[in-house]
């Protein structure tokens, strides 16, 4: 008597060997689970057991509504390696990045190496440099100092001479690079937009200058304002890690000019800041949103918290989506340059001036 385990190889076998033979080609169609099941003689069970597994192995992958599909990397024999280093692997939103480029990579049958810069661009140069004699396939880096002449362009454009790179997150005009952002600029310009149509006027925007997308988001905030003739805006860039709790005394510095002068609108580039926003606020008594309006970046857990009004970083979804480019890169694929636009969560931190 055939077993069900048997069964399930039989079928899983059968299109294996299809593959192999070039009865199923790639991009191909298979026949549906009903037809392979009557065909092959065996239950519908049996077929989805099957192609679950053909599925979780990267070699046929499915289109909700249409059927399943002979995958890309069937002709691929080798196992990809995958080096990916990150801005700071424990803090904010950046695990939540690391986890789906992880789990992405898994999916694939991925090989991985992490680094964890954390926010040193020297520490970074040395995981890239030592990486680059290492038999890795591509390269995934969110690259830190993004905003200045301190980061590490150079080794970056060796890397891409000489493997396939991808950059999230910040865009360092790297020839040969793919790259895959958010709409920081558009963003900024759309939270500027947001406090003027809220009626708020006297305006500040809070931003880490070593950063390119908070640089790219205060640029587009300011811009924006200029170009509706609104000059009364303070920028309030700074260069220390915002968790060194910079924010609270750059806001504070705002919030205790004269009534007349102190905004009544901030921008933060991130949620960190706008947290401490929150407290530099709270500690001279001035009320979010009844005194002091807040948009911020991210929609972390932060955000979730403090019900801020932010724009919203796909964070696990991003860190998949990475995988994917870099790996078509891997395959031959020419680098993309994608640019992701920042939907905006709306809470409770914005309100029309009265």
């Amino acid at each position: 008597m055939i077993t069900e385990e048997k069964k399930y190889v039989y079928v899983k076998n059968y299109i294996l060997n299809g593959i192999k033979d070039g009865k199923f080609n790639k991009g191909s169609k298979l026949p549906a689970e009903n037809k392979l099941a009557e065909n092959l003689e065996v239950s519908r069970h049996t077929v989805r057991k099957a192609l679950y597994e053909l599925e979780k192995d990267h070699i046929i992958y499915k289109v909700k509504g249409s059927g399943n599909y002979i995958s890309d990397f069937t002709e691929k024999k080798d196992i990809f390696s995958v080096g990916f280093v990150i801005q700071h692997l424990t803090n904010y939103i950046f695990p939540f990045i690391a986890m789906g480029i992880e789990e992405e990579l898994y999916r694939c049958k991925c090989q991985i190496l992490m680094g964890n810069a954390s926010e040193n661009p020297e520490k970074e140069y040395d995981i890239l440099n030592n990486w680059l004699a290492e038999d890795i396939s591509g390269f995934i880096v969110d690259p830190v100092y993004s905003g200045t002449d301190q980061s590490n362009r150079e080794i970056l454009r060796e890397i891409s001479i000489k493997k396939p790179l991808l950059l999230i997150n910040s865009d360092l005009d790297i020839p040969g690079a793919g790259v895959l952002v958010l709409d920081d600029y558009e963003s900024g310009k759309k939270a500027a937009k947001l406090f003027l149509e809220n009626n708020h006027e006297r305006l500040a925007v809070v931003y880490k200058a070593t950063h390119k997308p908070g640089v790219m988001r205060a640029k587009g905030f300011v811009d924006y304002l200029k170009e509706q003739n609104i000059n009364f805006v303070y920028e309030l860039p700074f260069y220390k890690p915002e968790l060194s709790a910079i924010g609270i005394s750059m806001v504070t510095s705002l919030l205790t000019l004269n009534e007349n002068q102190r905004p009544t609108g901030i921008f933060c580039f991130n949620d960190v800041v706008a947290m401490q926003t929150y407290l530099a606020a709270q500690k001279l008594g001035i009320k979010i949103p009844t005194d002091l309006s807040v948009i911020s970046f991210d929609n972390s857990t932060l955000a979730e918290a403090l019900q801020l009004t932010s724009f919203n970083h796909p964070k696990e979804k991003f860190g998949k989506r990475a995988v994917k480019m870099l790996l078509d890169q891997i395959n031959g694929e020419l680098p993309q340059k994608i640019i992701e636009k920042a939907e905006l969560v709306v809470r409770k931190s914005l309100a029309p001036r009265k």
